[in-house]
C-alpha cells in the first residue's frame, strides 16, 4: 500500500460520515437525487498493479531520466519473485477493505432512513400531543371560571362559534414556531448594542398578539424585557404557566394606556392581515407614539405574491380580513410617520414544492432547441416566483431619533 492511500481511505471515511450525518438531519423528498457513489475513489485504487509501464505516469525526459527509468524496469523484472506475493497480499486486504465499507456505507444509509422516519413520526406525535395538551389546557380554563362563577354554556363556547384557539394550534404549533423565531435576532441585537453604548435606553418590547408566548420567550433569551397582549385567554393560558408576561388585551387600548416613548420595539407577527387597512394605519400611528425614539417596530404577515401562501395558509384561517401587499403594508408605514422602511420577504416554499428544470446536455442541441429550452428556463422561474415565492414578508421601520 502506497504512503498516500490511508489518508485517501480516511478521508473517505470522513466523507462518509458527512453523507451520514446530512441523510439524519434533512429532508429528503421525493425528488432528490441518489447520492453519489462514496467508495467510488476506493473502488478505483483497489487492485495494486505491480506491471506499470516504463515511466509512468509520464515517461521522463533526457537520456539520463529515460535510462533510469528503463534500469528500474529491468530491476523489477528481477525482483518479481519477491514483490508479486506482496502484492496478492495487498490486494486481498485492499478487497476485504473495499468490502468492509460497502458494508458500513450501506448500514449508514439503512440506519439514516430509519432515523428520517422516526423524526417524522416524532414530529408528528408532538403535535397531535400538543393539540391534546391545547385542548386539555382548554378544558381546565373552561372548569376554573364555572367554578368561580356560574354562567350559561353558551356564554362561554357559543354553538357553532369557530375554536380559533385550537385552529391555530394546528397549522402553527411549537415545531412549527420554532425554526422561524429567530429571524429577527439581527434586529434585536442591533437595540441590545445601542442600549449598552447608552446611545437608547433598553425599554421593553411588546409583542402583539402573542398568542402561547413563544416569541415572547425568544425575545427574553435574548436579553431582552418582553411581554405580549393577546385576546385569546385560552392561549395566554400556556405561556402564563411558563411564568411568561402574558396580558389579555385589546392593542389600541392597551397602547393608549402607556406612557409615550416607553417601547424599544413593538412585534406584530400574523397580526394585521386580520385587521382593516384603516384600522391597521391607526395602530401604527399609537405604536409611533409609544416607541422611544429609535423605536423598532416590525410587522409580519402572510405574502399575498405567493399564491400558494394565499391560496393555503390565508384562506385556511377565516378569521383573516384583508391579504395586505408589501408595498401597501410599506405606505402605511409611511403614512404613519416611520422612517427607514424595509421589506424582508421570507420562508420560500421549499425546493421539492417548486417546480423544476430540465436538465438538457448542451452537445447535440440545435440553435433553436437551444433558445426554446432558455425560453422555458426562464418562465419556469418567472411561475416559481409568483406561485412558489417567499410565503411571509416582515416590514420593518424605525421611529425617527428626533
Amino acid at each position: 500500500m502506497s504512503h498516500s492511500e490511508p489518508q485517501e481511505l480516511e478521508a473517505i471515511l470522513l466523507a462518509m460520515q458527512e453523507v451520514i450525518r446530512q441523510h439524519r438531519q434533512a429532508s429528503v423528498g421525493p425528488y432528490a437525487l441518489p447520492p453519489a457513489d462514496p467508495l467510488a475513489r476506493v473502488r478505483d485504487r483497489q487492485v495494486v498493479n505491480p506491471h506499470l509501464p516504463i515511466g509512468w505516469p509520464v515517461m521522463p525526459t533526457g537520456v539520463r531520466a529515460k535510462l533510469t527509468a528503463y534500469a528500474q524496469k529491468v530491476v523489477r523484472r528481477l525482483l518479481r519473485w519477491y514483490i508479486n506475493p506482496i502484492v496478492v497480499q495487498q490486494n486481498e486486504f485492499n478487497a476485504a477493505v473495499t468490502d468492509l465499507l460497502g458494508t458500513l456505507v450501506a448500514s449508514g444509509e439503512a440506519r439514516a432512513q430509519h432515523l428520517q422516519v422516526c423524526d417524522e413520526r416524532l414530529a408528528r406525535i408532538e403535535g397531535e400531543r400538543e393539540v391534546t395538551r391545547l385542548r386539555l389546557q382548554r378544558l381546565e380554563n373552561g372548569r376554573k371560571e364555572t367554578a368561580a362563577v356560574v354562567r350559561e354554556p353558551a356564554a362561554h363556547a357559543p354553538q357553532g362559534a369557530i375554536d380559533y384557539f385550537l385552529l391555530g394550534a394546528l397549522y402553527r404549533n411549537r415545531l412549527q414556531m420554532a425554526d422561524r423565531l429567530g429571524d429577527y435576532d439581527d434586529l434585536f441585537r442591533d437595540l441590545i448594542e445601542k442600549a449598552r453604548q447608552g446611545e437608547t435606553p433598553l425599554a421593553p418590547v411588546l409583542d402583539i398578539g402573542c398568542g402561547r408566548g413563544e416569541f415572547v420567550s425568544h425575545l427574553i433569551s435574548l436579553g431582552l424585557s418582553a411581554y405580549g397582549i393577546d385576546l385569546d385567554a385560552d392561549a395566554l393560558a400556556i405561556g402564563q404557566t411558563q411564568g411568561l408576561d402574558l396580558r389579555q388585551a385589546d392593542a389600541i387600548a392597551h397602547l393608549a394606556e402607556l406612557p409615550d416613548a416607553s417601547l424599544a420595539a413593538v412585534t406584530m407577527i400574523q397580526v394585521i392581515e386580520h385587521m382593516e387597512p384603516e384600522a391597521v394605519l391607526s395602530l401604527l400611528k399609537t405604536v409611533l407614539s409609544k416607541l422611544a425614539p429609535g423605536g423598532l417596530v416590525v410587522a409580519e404577515t402572510i405574502n399575498p405574491a405567493c399564491l400558494f401562501a394565499l391560496s393555503n395558509w390565508y384562506l385556511m384561517d377565516p378569521s383573516h380580513r384583508t391579504p395586505m401587499h408589501s408595498e401597501t403594508t410599506r405606505f402605511l408605514m409611511m403614512q404613519a410617520g416611520l422612517h427607514r422602511i424595509e421589506v424582508r420577504f421570507l420562508h420560500p416554499v421549499p425546493e421539492e414544492g417548486r417546480l423544476r428544470n430540465v436538465a438538457l446536455a448542451d452537445e447535440g442541441l440545435s440553435p433553436a432547441t437551444s433558445r426554446l429550452v432558455e425560453q422555458i428556463q426562464r418562465n419556469n422561474e418567472q411561475l416559481n416566483q409568483l406561485l412558489y415565492g417567499p410565503q411571509d414578508y416582515a416590514a420593518i421601520a424605525y421611529k425617527p431619533e428626533n
